[in-house]
């Protein structure tokens, strides 16, 4: 389950896997969402999740946005989110800018999960880097220390979010 979570935000919708996974968290609870932004349709999404029972598939919002662009627009609307999955576009710069909405966007306490930093072909890892820097712990969850360990290359960081509410938008509840 959601361990709390009702809202949940997510960039790089793609197929809907991910969101349709959020919302399975999430849709037992009486506002329970899952916000994703992506500005290109897959093919497959709108099959899976017609796919899912009414109430997972009703907890998705799919937003034909750039992950920044909608992100700063939640900002503005006054938006606030508990959890925060980003997974668009696999570059250093791109995934710092979304970090740092992100920050402003999830709870203080919230996680903010960050998809693929072991990519071979992006730069995600150097933004993990940069984030530390900036004070934050990481956990990295893609190494196994016993049992069977398996790498896809792709792995999962994790971030509790440390901002709390300043003057201008930023989240708090």
């Amino acid at each position: 389950r959601s361990n709390g979570c009702v809202a949940v935000l997510e960039t790089g919708t793609a197929r809907g896997v991910s969101a349709a996974c959020l919302a399975s968290a999430v849709a037992h609870r009486a506002s329970g969402k899952v916000v994703t932004f992506d500005p290109h349709d897959y093919p497959g999404r709108d099959d899976l999740w017609a796919a899912l029972p009414p109430p997972m598939r009703a907890a998705i919002e799919q937003r034909p946005l750039d992950s920044l662009q909608g992100m700063q627009a939640a900002l503005e609307a006054g938006e606030c989110y508990d959890a925060a999955l980003l997974d668009s576009v696999h570059d250093e710069e791109h995934v710092w800018q979304e970090f740092q909405l992100a920050a402003r966007l999830v709870s203080p306490g919230g996680l903010i999960l960050v998809h693929d930093p072991c990519l071979p072909t992006g730069s995600v890892g150097r933004a993990i880097r940069r984030i530390e820097e900036a004070g934050y712990g990481v956990a990295r969850l893609w190494t196994a220390e016993s049992g069977e360990q398996e790498d896809d290359g792709l792995g999962l960081a994790v971030i509790t979010n440390r901002l709390s509410r300043q003057p201008g938008g930023e989240c708090s509840q």
